[in-house]
């Protein structure tokens, strides 16, 4: 899958990593669209971090989920809150 990967400043490179399987309770889709607010300019505007995944604010598609996830289903379209992605706020 594609991910958007800031490395501090103004680099920020669209590269390959793994896609990763759903864990227990979790799903995951497939982005289609994405918002970009003021947490997503401070990593922007400061080369001090280590490189990391951006984005949230999203909407998609669902495309894989555990056996435990019962109220939602393959192909169902979701809007994400930041709070619960893995990795938000690491």
């Amino acid at each position: 899958m594609k991910a958007s990967i800031l490395y501090g400043g103004p680099d920020i490179r669209l590269e390959e990593v793994p896609t990763p399987e759903p864990g227990p309770e979790e799903v995951l889709f497939h982005v289609r669209s994405g918002g970009v607010c003021g947490s997503d300019l401070h990593p922007y505007r400061s080369s001090l971090m280590e490189p990391h995944e951006r984005g949230h604010e999203l909407a998609g598609e669902i495309v894989a989920l555990d056996d435990g996830v019962t109220n939602l289903t393959i192909g169902q379209l979701v809007g994400i809150e930041a709070e619960h992605l893995l990795g938000c706020g690491d």
